[in-house]
């Protein structure tokens, strides 16, 4: 029986399709310098920091204009301010970080 069940798996495993190729380091940056510091920090461990690697996914948060942040609510700022935090927090602790 276990004999008949590899060549379903390796059919299924075509019939699939590639599989989904997901980044080694995922790096949440909030300016110019720390987004050059996260890639050169993983050419450093090896990783491919070219513009079409799967390796690294560096992401920017831009925060709103300060003409934008000031029509705001203060109390919405600041809970938006403390769920940034969170997810940077998160993201840290969670995922390999550089």
């Amino acid at each position: 029986m276990p004999s008949n069940l590899v060549p379903r798996l390796n059919k299924l495993e075509l019939i699939a399709g590639p599989k989904k190729e997901y980044p080694k380091v995922v790096r949440l940056v909030v300016s110019e310098g720390e987004e050059q510091d996260a890639y050169r920090q993983a050419a450093e461990m090896g990783l491919d920091t070219s513009p079409e690697s799967k390796d690294i996914l560096v992401i920017r948060l831009i925060a709103a204009s300060p003409q934008r942040q000031a029509s705001r609510d203060p109390a919405m700022a600041a809970i938006a301010r403390e769920h940034v935090s969170a997810l940077v927090a998160a993201v840290n602790g969670k995922t390999r970080s550089i």
